[in-house]
């Protein structure tokens, strides 16, 4: 099985970096440069008309979404363990993968983007107030520090705590969430 990981440093797409390396597949990597828009080519964007990360291609069938592509990655190699096996905790997984995509990730990207959201001079510096501010409320802990001119997400270890039962990979799901924007 050929498995290729297009995905840019710094961005939801680390979660599945981490998961496939965690369940110890081999996998080709294609690392995006989002500075200069690589994932806006002509190129990319005909592998993905929607130009973004993270994308699995498995034996040239496409997959792109983090929690899709977490459940493939657990399914297709089971003993790494990745979700729990017990139905209850599955879902409380599957629930916390997509918190993380849908209800963190909204706020991170503005905060690292502020001029996708508003290109006007001088909107930056309140965008990303406003983007940790709205964090705040969301993160289980309620932490989320400014530090000008990074914003850092805190409180990983609320999100969960690596048990038999919660394997070590949702850490790191949430260490993929928890980091400097620069």
């Amino acid at each position: 099985m050929k498995i290729e990981l297009y995905y840019a440093p710094i961005t939801c797409a680390m979660a599945p970096f981490i998961a496939l390396t965690e369940a110890g597949a081999e996998f080709e990597v294609h690392a995006l440069n989002f500075r200069t828009n690589e994932h806006l080519t002509p190129e990319y964007r005909k592998i993905n008309p929607k130009h973004k990360v993270p994308m699995l291609v498995v034996d040239g069938r496409r997959m792109t979404e983090n929690v899709a592509i977490h459940l493939w990655v657990s399914r297709t190699f089971p003993d790494a363990k990745l979700i729990p096996a017990d139905p209850w905790e599955q879902a409380q997984t599957v629930s916390l993968l997509s918190w993380c995509s849908g209800g963190i990730h909204p706020y991170l990207s503005r905060v690292n983007n502020p001029a996708k959201v508003c290109a006007t001079d001088g909107s930056a510096d309140s965008i990303i107030a406003k983007a940790c501010s709205a964090a705040a409320m969301v993160l289980p802990s309620g932490e989320f520090t400014t530090r000008t001119p990074r914003c850092v997400a805190a409180g990983t270890s609320t999100l969960s705590t690596p048990t038999p039962a919660r394997p070590m990979i949702l850490s790191r799901q949430a260490a993929a969430i928890t980091f400097a924007v620069t």
